[in-house]
């Protein structure tokens, strides 16, 4: 009830407002690679690292079936829920990623209960070394910065990029996206600078429009107003796509055409 409440006005302002979250998310699922349920279960498996699945499997079991868990199986169905949601609007794998830790809680109490039934101790310190051996084996391939580039881009590259894992409907290079984004971006400053210092009018008083096609654009924009020769400015960022009306305030003259 007293969740509900704290809701309620989030709700309320959806109703009002003819749903606009539904739409968002409606028109945001194009952009992303449609996944089966089986797909998306896979992902989610692959996200967690697989030798978690009997962990967290067992804790969203726990909370769905067991008599003990009476009181706690809002949890399993939240769980449930969200798992449909995100399924049908065609989201980000990673969006359910928050929803583990309970399920790892729940997973982690089953799992040292079955293993203190059967007396075998060392099972725990085993467990622990493989999530330990996985972890350093993958993060360097997923999420840490670690590899050598070019060793990086075979490795990932052999399973068709993404570390395997198609987000966008988009080509996808040898490195996963949350690599590749990374790169690029100072090509891109000399680019805005050239066609600045080309196209600006003495004084800077037009305003300068730049589209971003990505959220990374957020990265160039920091690296951009750090350039040497252009102007500072202010933006209005949007999601996904933006078109930055600025006024700027330049400190010399820069030759027009």
């Amino acid at each position: 009830m007293v969740a509900f409440l704290f809701l309620l006005p989030y709700v309320l302002w959806e109703v009002s407002n003819g749903w606009p979250t539904l739409e968002f998310w409606s028109n945001y699922g194009e952009k992303i690679d449609a996944a089966s349920p089986l797909e998306f279960l896979v992902e989610q498996i692959v996200t967690m690292q697989p030798p978690t699945l009997p962990l967290w499997l067992a804790g969203l079991l726990y909370y769905l079936f067991s008599g003990g868990a009476r009181s706690y199986r809002a949890l399993g169905w939240v769980y449930v829920i969200l798992f449909v949601i995100f399924l049908l609007q065609n989201a980000r794998f990673y969006f359910l990623a928050p929803a583990y830790p309970m399920l790892f809680a729940a997973g982690a109490v089953v799992f040292e209960c079955f293993v203190n039934q059967l007396n075998r101790g060392w099972i725990k310190s085993a467990f622990v070394m493989v999530l330990a051996v996985s972890g350093f084996v993958v993060a360097p391939l997923t999420v840490l910065p670690a590899l050598p580039v070019e060793t990086l881009a075979k490795i990932t590259g052999a399973v068709g990029g993404d570390a395997g894992v198609q987000v966008e409907t988009r080509e996808v290079g040898q490195l996963p996206q949350i690599f590749a984004d990374r790169f690029g971006w100072e090509n891109m400053v000399a680019d805005v600078a050239e066609l600045r210092g080309g196209a600006q009018n003495p004084g800077c008083q037009a305003p300068l429009v730049l589209p971003d096609a990505s959220r990374g654009g957020d990265g160039q924009r920091h690296v951009r107003d750090h350039e040497p020769g252009l102007c500072h400015r202010h933006a209005e960022e949007h999601d996904h796509q933006s078109v930055l009306g600025r006024q700027a305030r330049c400190h010399h003259h820069q030759s027009g055409r």
